[in-house]
């Protein structure tokens, strides 16, 4: 057992060993065996299968070879080991990158990406590394009107690795620099 806020325990399975990531109501785990299972609330289809919620981690049907993942209000996305990256989930504000606004409860390709190295996901939108250093980001972007397909994060190249919140977007350049866009309300930049 793993205490959980120092309130909760939670049994984790010995094999969760590579990465864990949360989103509104819901998180999702990637095996070291490049598997995605996911757990909570599915009202939109974030755990990447039809039906309701998950009161413990259900296998995410369709996915492997995932190197990486990350979890948004309502939506997860994860990137497999050659490049591509597949979402699914909620999809108010174009978050899936798929040209729609429709919820798809199935991981589908972001077909217009390749070379992604990373991804990382904030309330409502999903930013991606690709391996040329370039960031990418949609959904309810920070900067701009939102974007139901992805779009290069202009003026920006030789990023190594991003973040996202809610209100904000960062990344690592390889000069070990980082930069930082959002809301600026409360002095976030």
């Amino acid at each position: 057992d793993y205490k959980v806020t120092g309130v909760q325990t939670c049994a984790l399975p010995i094999w969760v060993k590579v990465k864990v990531a949360m989103g509104d109501n819901h998180g999702v785990w990637l095996k070291a065996d490049g598997t995605v299972w996911a757990w909570g609330g599915n009202g939109h289809g974030q755990l990447g299968a039809d039906g309701g919620n998950a009161y413990k981690a259900v296998l995410v049907p369709g996915l492997a070879g995932v190197r990486d993942i990350a979890a948004g209000d309502h939506f997860t996305a994860a990137v497999k080991n050659d490049g591509t990256l597949w979402t699914w989930g909620g999809n108010a504000d174009g978050e899936l990158g798929n040209g729609t606004t429709q919820d798809s409860p199935k991981p589908a390709r972001v077909a217009s990406l390749n070379g992604v190295s990373a991804v990382a996901a904030g309330g409502r939108h999903i930013l991606a590394l690709r391996s040329d250093g370039t960031v990418w980001e949609w959904g309810k972007v920070l900067v701009g009107p939102p974007s139901a397909l992805p779009r290069r994060v202009e003026d920006f190249a030789g990023a190594v690795a991003i973040a996202a919140s809610d209100k904000h977007s960062a990344a690592l350049k390889s000069d070990g620099t980082v930069w930082i866009w959002g809301d600026h309300g409360a002095g976030d930049l």
